[in-house]
């Protein structure tokens, strides 16, 4: 498509239903200050295969394919500032926290976009 680069990972059971999956992409413009950043995220764990460690390697696997396919010079992930496990998902995958970032969303509604 036109959109930015992006890729999808996903982990299936033995079954073959889709279990875990996430995004990532290139999603930033070329002359922004956050050009050749990969972002990561929308994981998605199934109810019964959570605290298994897959949202951990469904996210390990689309970082290091992600570095693979498009070399970005960072990653990047977003989590609001109460979700610990998260945050901590992202730290076993290498990522760091970095408090001098942040994202701002405004919404009518109130909803969050991730956990």
């Amino acid at each position: 498509g036109e959109g930015p680069p992006s890729q999808t990972c996903w982990i299936r059971s033995p079954e073959g239903r889709m279990i875990a999956c996430a995004n990532g992409s290139m999603r930033y413009h070329a002359d922004s200050r956050m050009a050749g950043t990969y972002y990561v995220g929308s994981v998605s764990v199934a109810l019964s295969e959570r605290g298994k460690g897959l949202g951990t390697l469904v996210t390990a696997l689309l970082i290091r394919d992600g570095v693979k396919a498009f070399a970005p010079k960072t990653v990047t992930g977003v989590v609001q500032p109460a979700n610990a496990p998260s945050r901590a998902m992202l730290m076993k995958c290498g990522l760091i926290n970095d408090p001098s970032r942040a994202t701002v969303i405004y919404n009518r509604s109130g909803a969050f976009h991730t956990r």
